[in-house]
């Protein structure tokens, strides 16, 4: 059980450049669509965020559910 938690089933490497890939195409969608900050959000913006962030997970990490590599996908996104 404990080594399922923390096996990386993706490498290291492959899991930053997910995440940087990732965080640019949403970056430019956020952008296109005009939204500049979280104030400039409605309710229905937010709804669509948290839609996209699901749909999205999968493409960052992989196959990979371990507790690493969620770890590298959020301090990747915070520091890009």
């Amino acid at each position: 059980m404990w080594h399922a938690m923390f096996s990386q089933e993706i490498p290291f490497a492959e899991k930053l450049l997910r995440t940087v890939i990732i965080y640019a195409v949403i970056a430019i969608l956020i952008r296109a669509t005009g939204k500049r900050g979280l104030s400039g959000l409605n309710s229905l913006d937010i709804v669509v965020m948290f839609l996209l962030s699901n749909v999205v997970q999968n493409a960052i990490i992989g196959p990979d559910n371990s507790v690493v590599g969620g770890i590298i996908g959020a301090v990747t996104l915070v520091l890009v």
